[in-house]
């Protein structure tokens, strides 16, 4: 998720209380989207402490990609208050691995796909 996702984002929750652990909106993404460089100031901004696994992963992705992703979406906007949740085939990031192209016969996935706000 770029800088300008992620304030569109925030622009659009803004008028909801959010901030502070209030759990009341229910984010779900498509995908296991990851940080990139040009929002990491505003992460930043925001209150995210990065952690050990942050600073290992982006280390380790250095190896493959001049620009890696500096952490994961779902561990910035948990941090932000959010309940988080994404789909997404390869099932990394903690999101739940469902193939998007078959319909959905799982009745848990389909709860929490409709769960969302």
């Amino acid at each position: 998720i770029d800088l300008f996702a992620l304030s569109t984002l925030l622009g659009v929750v803004s008028r909801y209380p959010w901030r502070g652990g209030n759990n009341r909106l229910h984010l779900c993404e498509l995908g296991n989207q990851r940080v990139t460089k040009s929002a990491w100031p505003l992460v930043l901004r925001l209150g995210y402490a990065p952690d050990a696994q942050d600073i290992w992963g982006l280390l380790r992705e250095l190896a493959h990609t001049p620009s890696p992703p500096m952490t994961t979406a779902r561990k910035v906007f948990q941090s932000l208050g959010f309940r988080y949740t994404s789909f997404d085939w390869n099932g990394l990031d903690g999101s739940i691995p469902i193939d998007l192209s078959q319909p959905i016969n799982n009745s848990y996935v389909r709860h929490l796909a409709g769960s969302c706000d």
